[in-house]
């Protein structure tokens, strides 16, 4: 992480910057946030009222009314990805774009200094997003944000090889170069942050984390995150990834049994292969041919819908085809080679037996390969 000091915060860099604000029934303290990032040195707000009722109209009529700021209206509640892509698209829509933005929460979370350390720090690195990352050890933090942030850490960290102390942020800061990613990204609400992480991330963008106060005001009660419907949302993408992962794996071992079924024929049982002077036996050549055979099967199917479905890879066909292939010949030969050593050394050549011999040795190799393909086989150089 990097540490920026309020000294290193250049008032005449910052206002090149544009402030994204999405916001749904504001208290006053939005109108005490523009106040304050106004202050700091932004000249360039831009507040989407995201289908506010009529009776807090009157704050954003306030706002409209200060100098460099600018209300964009929803009229329908359509979620805080909506909004933002929103902004995104009125920078394309105006006169002139400013060199970078930064999104920001409203309610009171995000202090203003904070939010020109991350821009700071954006215009150090332009190829980066800028995460101002908070601090969950402490006890003010309500139980469900922490909860929240631990799992989600996790499922980034252990599925996606990203290493994040604070993946639900809402302050990120990034250059005018990563604009037309934020409209590219999917997701309406609160899963749109958690796509943006894992697109640019497969894109190669680094992603930078800052330091922040960790603000939570009324134990987050302002806060319109519902933690069931949001939170299923925020998983979807990486649920897909499961669910494609574990119906390929279902698949290969259904393959593999109806192959070894097949080869393992009483008649084909009593043919041993001669190779030079060596002898392998069915015991031997049965677990291979399956293994070859089922993986073909089960490799094309996890290829095409994480391509297509869970990806949706932008990369070179045949390049992601070379890479996934060259994973898949790894993962077969270290399959077939494992099972058929565990076959010899337990002298089981049982169908079922060897199957669940291939249960346990397959899960292993999947929990590797869940990595390496959201790292490599599916993530784009950067400059892409």
């Amino acid at each position: 992480m990097g540490t920026i000091n309020s000294a290193d915060i250049i008032k005449e860099d910052i206002k090149t910057y544009a402030v994204v604000i999405p916001s749904l029934n504001p208290s006053e303290k939005l109108s005490i946030v523009v106040e304050e990032l106004l202050n700091i040195g932004f000249n360039d707000i831009v507040v989407v009222n995201d289908g506010s009722t009529a009776e807090f109209s009157h704050i954003f009529e306030e706002i409209e009314k200060k100098p460099g700021c600018t209300v964009l209206h929803h009229s329908k509640n359509m979620g805080k990805g909506k909004a933002l892509r929103t902004a995104f698209r009125h920078f394309y829509e105006r006169m002139s774009m400013p060199s970078g933005a930064v999104t920001a929460d409203g309610d009171g979370q995000h202090a203003a200094l904070d939010i020109a350390r991350c821009v700071t720090k954006s215009i150090a690195e332009p190829k980066s997003l800028v995460l101002g990352v908070r601090d969950f050890s402490g006890s003010e933090i309500p139980a469900r944000s922490r909860f929240g942030n631990k799992v989600t850490s996790f499922v980034f960290r252990f599925g996606c090889g990203v290493k994040l102390s604070d993946t639900q942020t809402g302050l990120r800061a990034m250059s005018k170069e990563l604009f037309s990613e934020m409209l590219q990204i999917k997701g309406d609400r609160y899963e749109y942050e958690t796509n943006m992480l894992l697109k640019l991330n497969r894109k190669g963008v680094l992603l930078t984390e800052v330091p922040i106060q960790t603000i939570y005001e009324d134990n987050n009660a302002c806060s319109h995150f519902k933690p069931v419907a949001d939170s299923l949302r925020i998983y979807g993408h990486i649920l897909k990834y499961l669910f494609v992962s574990v119906a390929s794996f279902a698949l290969d071992i259904l393959a593999f049994w109806v192959l070894h079924q097949i080869i393992n024929d009483p008649i084909l049982a009593m043919l041993p292969i001669v190779y030079g002077s060596a002898i392998i036996t069915p015991m031997v050549y049965v677990p291979i041919v399956s293994t070859f055979l089922a993986r073909i099967i089960s490799s094309f199917f996890n290829f095409s819908l994480n391509r297509s479905i869970v990806f949706e890879s932008e990369e070179n066909y045949k390049d992601s085809l070379i890479k996934y292939y060259s994973l898949a010949a790894i993962s077969m030969i270290a399959s077939a080679t494992i099972v058929m050593l565990t076959g010899l050394y337990l002298n089981e050549s049982d169908s079922t037996a060897v199957t669940g011999i291939k249960i346990i040795v397959d899960t292993i190799i999947f929990i590797i390969n869940f990595r390496v393909q959201s790292s490599w086989v599916f993530k784009k150089k950067t400059g892409q």
